[in-house]
């Protein structure tokens, strides 16, 4: 019995966490179809709620430079960034603006401007 009260109190907090991940995340976005970019797979796949009105972006963090700077030829001027930890946030080109950031559990949420 204690087994199964333990498991389920640990599917019950790993639900808040990541959904408390993913409403940061769309606060963070904004309305109008936002672009959202990552390194970790897991994180579009766990945004099916609001994964209608994002655009996800899945990239390898040796990628993201050469993505992001695709951006620009796309018409795309502002996009939102979600890693985990500072590593793969060290990977993006020194010319973006930071409008803004937060974060969550350890993930970090970048509202970034290209130019």
């Amino acid at each position: 019995m204690a087994m199964s009260v333990m498991a389920v109190g640990s599917i019950r907090s790993t639900h808040r966490f990541t959904e408390g991940l993913i409403a940061a995340v769309d606060r963070a976005a904004g309305p109008d179809r936002p672009v959202l970019v990552t390194t970790r797979a897991l994180v579009p796949r766990l945004a099916w709620p609001t994964f209608d009105h994002q655009r996800w972006l899945l990239s390898r963090p040796t990628d993201l430079a050469a993505l992001v700077g695709r951006f620009d030829a796309a018409g795309i001027t502002r996009f939102t960034f979600v890693a985990k930890g500072d590593a793969d946030v060290a990977l993006l080109p020194p010319s973006m603006t930071r409008e803004a950031s937060t974060t969550y559990g350890g993930w970090q949420i970048l509202v970034l401007r290209t130019s």
